[in-house]
């Protein structure tokens, strides 16, 4: 049985509902089909040791079998515990099609509970889409993508027997932020990071199967046994171009063209097939004859005309089923065309298409064929898949396929002329249809709403209060509101930063907090506010037309020299000329995380300091805690432990959500007792053990001291080793440095409170980076203009690292100012064998691999020049 895969293959019983098969569960464990993280015991996704075993059981609601999951989830957290099969498409490469869920109304699972949950009312199922919408390329794009949620409390409490669960293809009341429900899908505040805040059901990446306690927390165990088996997408989210249901023996329905104006006439016999059809009561059996008798080839066609003409303005994709039975008989020769009528001009055009199936072949399965609603103005004969074009006499008008009034289609057979033509020269077979139907969504909105009005901001204590009047007219609108220290025209200008993006209607107020570096200091801001309309158009700025005056309060900033004589042995007098962020809950510093809980400050306080200079960030926590437990769970977040989040870039503008790579990189550090750990998405990896660079101890009375010391080159590399995209830290004194802490406390063999610095971390900074605060690199709030105070970067060329190296070799290398960088590589005669980099650079540390599998064992050289600095050194490759 066939899966859901790039091209969807699709079984279906008669019914007068569309059903597309997804997941038939017939060897899911046996084919690793939850391929995240491992098959089998899924150990390790999940919470305190949470797991579940999977196997393929020989009992089923369709078919021979299904899937059997022995689930076992711990409640170590404050919001609870869960277990989760995943299961991700296997699209490794860009511009290939996602999963399309669009067509649907909703997704139906069965299930059977064998053995209910140990604990009733504790666990539930969530079943979870991830989604790349948004993203122009998902797959090397350093956003994540979103994760919706469904939950339902039924299943693992049921009584055995299979069940059906129906989960709506749809969004609930204010989805974004909402928690889930079982009346749709939702986009929970500690979901992730978000792209477009949109469900695309038509770009899926993924669905996963949660078992989760949502609430309870503590150690809490529970299990039980369930069968799933069955999954479909079911209904018709859009009414069907065409059912094909007795369309043969409807008189008028189909008009054929047998090329009756010919010397020889083609052949086509339509026939009902009720039996084995994908949808409905019958499809539709073609069979054609055409006769390649003219100079160029051939054809037999078959048209439909709708009685009005159908509006597919707001879909991006058709999709028809096709069964190719009898397989075209000349071979290379024959085109299957399907063609849209567009009648929104001042004459009809006929826009073509090739469907994207071979017509050489046979498929005796259900296959569904994507027709994506694309078009090309070049008006040709070349016609080719997934894009339609209007060729020549064709009816061209405007050049513009306008879905918006589509008055039938055509399904065409021809035979080209490469090759013999002639009456003799035919070309035959048979083909299945059924189920013609639109999918996918676009807004036909295009008209920007207008500027909001009342805009006002009323200076506080440290804030500016921001008011305005919601714009009249719209509905589920979004405003956006911005600061600048110039008069703002242009939102996306240079110097315009964000106060905060995507407040919903309704809300109408926003306190601006204002931080200034070191030291509370005199602000004046201008203000704007846009409106983006539910169909995603963003109107005109409306701006104050002068500038708010305010105090700033003063903030502790990142110092750009390193704490003399640094040891990292506990003793933090050498911080002692380095102001401290602290964090403490009796003032108003430390923020308590949602469902956890500190006592006071002996319970739970915190100075941190952070330093950055050429090579290596410094950081120090001096952290009163009353009762330490740095390693009772082997989960590192559980311990006490404080994490620091920090963007090593200048951040102005909007605010990243998911982690980035490359020029503008987020970092995410734990210091547990043992390590210091890289997180921060999947890609984990320990920087440093304790030793001359790390040091977590405990102190007197009670409580623990960590200073560490982190090469900015490990801190670049270690996490992206097996990514394309390379780190690339460049600073100046100046820079805005997004950054946040969270400490985390773990009093009673379980961590039960975190405290944070921005008060919007939530216990959700570790996903979403817009929702860390920020400071300054240096004591300035302007980044420096002269290349003399930046951070002394300088130039060097290292040695390459393995020497002698068989046949991989790494090679570092700093640059101090802007400009092309070159590195060649010579052979022992001077000739440049390898040319590594050849490039404009930012001042900054870089790595560059150096592949000699091709070359010879011997002695080489490679040169770096950039500006005035060369320099030169001898590497030795060894077979």
């Amino acid at each position: 049985m066939k899966k859901f895969f790039i091209v969807c293959i699709f079984l279906f019983a008669a019914s007068v509902n569309a059903q597309w098969l997804v997941q038939s569960f017939e060897k899911t464990a046996a084919d690793s089909f939850f391929n995240y993280p491992i098959q089998g015991n899924l150990r390790g996704l999940g919470t305190g040791g949470s797991y579940a075993v999977l196997t393929d059981e020989p009992t089923a609601h369709q078919g021979a079998k299904s899937l059997k999951v022995e689930w076992h989830v711990n409640t170590t957290e404050s919001w609870g515990g869960f277990v989760q099969l995943m299961h991700l498409t296997p699209i490794t490469t860009p511009g290939k099609p996602y999963f399309d869920f669009s067509m649907a109304d909703h997704i139906s699972i069965w299930y059977n509970n064998l053995t209910a949950s140990s604990k009733p009312n504790f666990v539930h199922m969530r079943f979870k889409l991830h989604e790349a919408g948004g993203e122009a390329n998902y797959w090397n794009s350093a956003a994540d993508h979103e994760d919706w949620y469904f939950e339902s409390a039924v299943p693992y409490d049921a009584t055995p027997g299979w069940k059906e669960l129906i989960i709506p293809l749809k969004t609930i009341e204010g989805f974004d932020g909402a928690p889930p429900t079982a009346d749709g899908f939702s986009l929970p505040g500690w979901s992730g990071a978000r792209n477009n805040g949109e469900l695309d059901l038509d770009k899926i990446v993924g669905y996963s199967i949660e078992f989760t306690a949502p609430v309870v927390g503590g150690d809490n165990w529970a299990h039980g046994v369930v069968l799933w088996d069955d999954l479909r997408l079911v209904g018709s989210k859009y009414p069907p171009l065409s059912t094909f249901d007795n369309a043969a023996s409807t008189a008028g329905y189909f008009t054929i063209d047998n090329m009756s104006w010919g010397s020889a006439k083609g052949k086509v016999e339509l026939k009902d097939v009720t039996q084995n059809q994908f949808e409905g009561t019958s499809a539709l059996q073609v069979d054609y004859t055409v006769n390649a008798n003219q100079g160029w080839g051939g054809y037999v066609n078959l048209t439909h005309e709708f009685a009005t003409p159908m509006n597919l303005a707001a879909n991006t994709t058709l999709y028809i089923a096709i069964k190719n039975t009898v397989p075209n008989n000349l071979t290379g020769r024959l085109q299957c065309r399907f063609v849209l009528f567009d009648d929104g001009g001042s004459k009809r055009e006929s826009w073509f298409t090739l469907f994207n199936f071979k017509i050489d072949s046979t498929y005796n399965d259900w296959t569904m064929i994507k027709i994506p609603l694309e078009y090309s103005n070049v008006s040709s004969w070349s016609l080719a898949p997934n894009i339609f074009i209007n060729p020549p006499d064709q009816g061209n008008d405007d050049g513009v396929m306008d879905l918006s009034k589509c008055g039938g289609f055509k399904i065409e057979y021809s035979v080209d002329a490469n090759g013999p033509v002639g009456d003799n020269i035919l070309a035959s077979g048979t083909t299945l249809f059924d189920f013609l139907i639109p999918a996918g969504y676009q807004e036909t909105d295009k008209t920007a709403p207008n500027a909001p009005t009342g805009l006002a901001v009323v200076p506080g204590v440290y804030t500016n209060l921001i008011t305005w009047n919601d714009v009249a007219g719209e509905s589920g609108e979004k405003y956006n509101i911005y600061y600048s220290n110039n008069p703002i025209t242009d939102v996306n200008a240079a110097g315009v930063d964000v106060v905060k993006l995507n407040i919903p209607e309704g809300v109408q107020v926003v306190d601006h907090v204002l931080r200034t570096a070191k030291t509370d200091q005199p602000t004046s801001f201008y203000y704007a506010i846009t409106c983006k309309d539910k169909a995603g158009n963003t109107g005109a700025p409306a701006s104050l037309g002068a500038a708010i005056s305010n105090n700033g309060k003063g903030v502790p900033t990142i110092s750009i020299t390193a704490p003399p004589n640094f040891k990292a042995d506990g003793d933090l007098s050498e911080w002692n000329s380095i102001t401290p962020i602290v964090m403490k809950t009796s003032d108003g510093s430390g923020q308590i995380a949602p469902n956890t809980f500190i006592d006071n400050d002996a319970d739970l306080s915190t100075k941190a300091w952070v330093a950055i200079e050429k090579e290596y960030l410094y950081i120090a926590f001096d952290v009163d805690d009353d009762v330490v437990n740095p390693s009772s769970k082997p989960e590192s977040y559980l311990n006490d432990a404080p994490d620091i989040f920090l963007g090593l870039y200048d951040f102005r503008g909007a605010p990243h959500t998911g982690y980035q790579r490359g020029a503008q990189p987020d970092y995410h550090l734990r210091f547990n007792i043992g390590a210091i750990r890289s997180e921060g998405g999947a890609d984990i990896d320990t920087l440093a053990k304790p030793g001359s660079t790390y040091y977590w101890g405990e102190k007197f009375p009670t409580g623990y001291r960590v200073e560490a010391k982190i090469s900015l080159n490990d801190l670049m590399n270690k996490r992206n080793s097996a990514t394309a995209m390379k780190d690339v830290i460049y600073l100046k004194e100046g820079f805005r440095i997004p950054i946040d802490f969270s400490i985390n406390d773990n009093d009673t063999g379980n961590r039960d409170g975190i405290m944070t610095y921005s008060p919007e971390n939530r216990d959700l900074s570790y996903a979403d980076v817009s929702r860390w605060t920020y400071t300054w690199l240096g004591d300035r709030m302007t980044p420096i203009t002269s290349v003399k105070e930046e951070l002394p970067y300088s130039y060097s060329l290292e040695q390459n690292y393995p020497n002698p190296f068989n046949p991989v070799t790494q090679i570092k290398y700093s640059i101090a100012k802007s400009g092309n960088v070159s590195i060649k590589v010579f052979d022992i005669l001077g000739r440049v064998v390898s040319e590594l980099v050849n490039k404009q650079q930012e001042p900054g540390n870089y790595t560059i691999d150096f592949n000699a599998s091709k070359f010879a064992s011997g002695i080489y050289f490679y040169r770096i020049q950039s500006g005035s600095y060369v320099n030169v050194k001898k590497m030795m490759l060894i077979k």
